[in-house]
């Protein structure tokens, strides 16, 4: 059976079996860039949201004009590449 007949799946084998598959995508760089970038943020929230607002221990000093700038872009990029990534793979099809 040659390389046109063989169905994606016994060519994603054969080629893991002989050592050929190809290396990770960069997308999958994300993983290890993106977490660390938006720790921060992650920290920044959770501490107003639990500490301030929910248990009312604390106030929190509201972020300047550019900050929340960042602090937005930050967020629609963390929760909106994937969402955005679906829709072009719907419109693809």
């Amino acid at each position: 059976m040659n390389a046109e007949e063989c169905s994606p799946d016994e060519t994603r084998r054969a080629d893991i079996r002989e050592g050929t598959f190809p290396r990770m995508p960069l997308r999958s760089s994300g993983l290890i860039i993106r977490p660390p970038l938006a720790a921060p943020f992650i920290v920044f929230t959770c501490k107003v949201v639990v500490y301030d607002k929910v248990l009312g221990l604390g106030t929190t000093d509201a972020l300047d004009p550019n900050m929340w700038g960042v602090f937005q872009a930050m967020t629609y990029a963390y929760f909106g590449d994937r969402t955005i990534e679906k829709v072009a793979r719907i419109f693809k099809r």
